[in-house]
């Protein structure tokens, strides 16, 4: 490989190269069995997992809130504190069970979680109604946090995470997929929602 410097650092010529990659996704990663799967890392084909970026968007939503004081937003009578936990206690329960019915529909198409090798495409459960129900979840567990915590930090620093998966992880997802299910994706695709009802 070779390197440029730039401003002092070494600086590999085809970096540019290889963040493109990381956008637009080709069946190259295996695991042990020779099953394809797309690899998650700095250098993969996508750079950070998911629910670490989710993780983080609320580390950042907490420490603003803590750094530039909460900024509550939640209208009364909502901001009582009881009913702030009630409606995080029902975002919980829901991504328990978004993520269950997940599970389950997966099992059953032998079908691979969190970048594991993929045996088929799921159209049940939750996938009749989106492509990514558990991005959804998640994002309604971020709506959950912000308004427990009634913090507009929260509420804005939670847009990280649907943001990042709509730009860099969605996008290698399909095109993976359409590389390995050529004849069944594309019908998927055009059925149903990225995420949920229009969007």
């Amino acid at each position: 490989m070779q390197e440029e410097e730039q401003g002092g650092m070494p600086v590999p010529s085809d970096l540019m190269g290889n963040m493109m990659k990381r956008l637009f996704a080709e069946v190259r990663s295996t695991d042990a069995d020779g099953n394809a799967v797309i690899s998650v890392g700095w250098g993969g084909d996508i750079p950070l997992f998911p629910p670490f970026v989710g993780l983080g968007s609320l580390v950042v939503g907490l420490l603003l809130a803590r750094i530039l004081g909460r900024r509550p937003f939640v209208p009364a009578p909502l901001n009582l504190l009881i009913v702030r936990v009630a409606i995080f206690a029902a975002a919980v329960g829901i991504i328990a069970q978004v993520k269950s019915a997940c599970d389950s529909e997966m099992a059953k198409q032998n079908a691979g979680v969190n970048f594991t090798p993929v045996g088929g495409i799921v159209t049940t459960g939750p996938y009749e109604y989106s492509r990514n129900p558990l991005y959804v979840a998640v994002c309604g567990l971020l709506l959950g946090c912000a308004v427990l915590f009634d913090s507009a930090w929260l509420l804005l620093s939670g847009l990280l995470f649907p943001l990042y998966v709509h730009t860099l992880v969605i996008p290698v997802e399909e095109a993976f997929l359409s590389k390995l299910f050529p004849d069944s994706y594309p019908a998927f695709l055009a059925t149903r929602p990225r995420w949920f009802g229009p969007f």
